[in-house]
Order: structure tokens, then C-alpha cells, then sequence
């Protein structure tokens, strides 16, 4: 099988008339800077806020690194999680959160999930909507609209997780609360 894919790789890269440079060019994906992550975006919006106080930071490499340690530390939570519950549904969530935490998210990324996710009852249309807005966000010839659009699209971006956190957190109290009891009334 391994034998297989490989000469697929070779076939289809001498078929296009290509040379394997594009090997080396996969060591230098992380070198591209686009709001479209969200790790990235934040870390770019720090740098934007700083400039005014005179302060230039490259927060980059900090705020990426934070979204891999927390794309880490949810993706084992999803592996424990997913051995007493639908496992389908935790690689759904596992790709959709590698997608959403990795340094680099190029706007097609977006689509990656949407096959497993399909296959799952929970509700998707946060990441279909993504899906949706990214689909716009790549020209005709290739080009991603986010390495063009880095000021308005990082604090928008920011402020996308900024909610999103909000949201979660606000959740994740509600669900820890316990119900309200009945009134007596209406219990019989």
C-alpha cells in the first residue's frame, strides 16, 4: 500500500511536468502569515495594538506556539473522550480542531473536516459556515484573499475567538450548574 502511494506521489509529479522542489517548499509553510488562523490572527493583532506605544513585538511565534499546545491538549482530551463515545465524531472534532489550531490555515483547510463531519449527528453548521465564507476568501488563481487583507481580517479574526471563547466558557458554566428543582405544584 505504502509502495502504491508513493509511486502515485512520483507518477502524478512527473506526469505534471514538476520536479520534487515542491518537497522542500512543504519546510516552509509555516512562513506564510495569514489572519485565516486564528492563532496567527491573534498574534498579529497583538503586534498591531503594540505599534501606536511605539512597542514592536512579533507575537507570532508565541501565539502559535500556544495554539499547538492547545490543540495538543484537546486532542488528547478528544482521544480519552472518544473511547467511551462515538469515535467518528471525535475524529470530526480532532481534524476540525487541528484545522482551527495550526499556525497555518489556508482557507480550503476549512473543507477538510466537512467529509467526517458529515457522517455525525452533531449539529455542523459552525463549520459549514466557515467552510462557506473560506470558499470566497481563494481567487481564481489560487491566491488566498487573507495574505492581502492582514489588517481588517486579524482583529476581526481576534475578535471571532474572543466571542468564541465567551461563549464556551459561558457553556461550560451552564452545563456544570445543577437544574433547578420543580416547585412542588407541579410535581405529583
Amino acid at each position: 500500500m505504502v509502495v502504491g502511494a508513493v509511486a502515485a506521489v512520483v507518477g502524478v509529479t512527473l506526469a505534471a511536468g514538476l520536479d520534487f522542489g515542491w518537497v522542500g517548499g512543504l519546510a516552509r509553510g509555516a512562513d506564510a502569515i495569514a489572519w485565516s488562523s486564528p492563532s496567527t490572527a491573534v498574534g498579529q493583532t497583538v503586534g498591531y495594538v503594540l505599534v501606536p506605544f511605539g512597542v514592536h513585538v512579533d507575537a507570532l511565534p508565541v501565539t502559535r506556539v500556544i495554539g499547538l499546545v492547545l490543540l495538543a491538549v484537546l486532542l488528547v482530551w478528544l482521544w480519552w473522550r472518544a473511547r467511551t463515545r462515538d469515535p467518528l465524531s471525535g475524529a470530526a472534532l480532532a481534524l476540525a480542531a487541528t484545522v482551527a489550531l495550526a499556525p497555518v490555515v489556508h482557507p480550503w483547510y476549512l473543507t477538510w473536516p466537512l467529509a467526517l463531519l458529515a457522517g455525525i449527528t452533531l449539529r455542523t453548521r459552525w463549520i459549514t459556515v466557515a467552510a462557506l465564507v473560506a470558499s470566497f476568501l481563494v481567487l481564481p488563481d489560487g491566491t488566498g484573499l487573507p495574505r492581502y487583507t492582514k489588517m481588517p481580517g486579524a482583529p476581526l479574526m481576534t475578535l471571532l475567538v474572543i466571542v468564541a471563547v465567551v461563549r464556551w466558557v459561558r457553556s461550560a458554566r451552564a452545563a456544570s450548574r445543577p437544574a433547578p428543582a420543580e416547585p412542588a405544584e407541579v410535581r405529583r
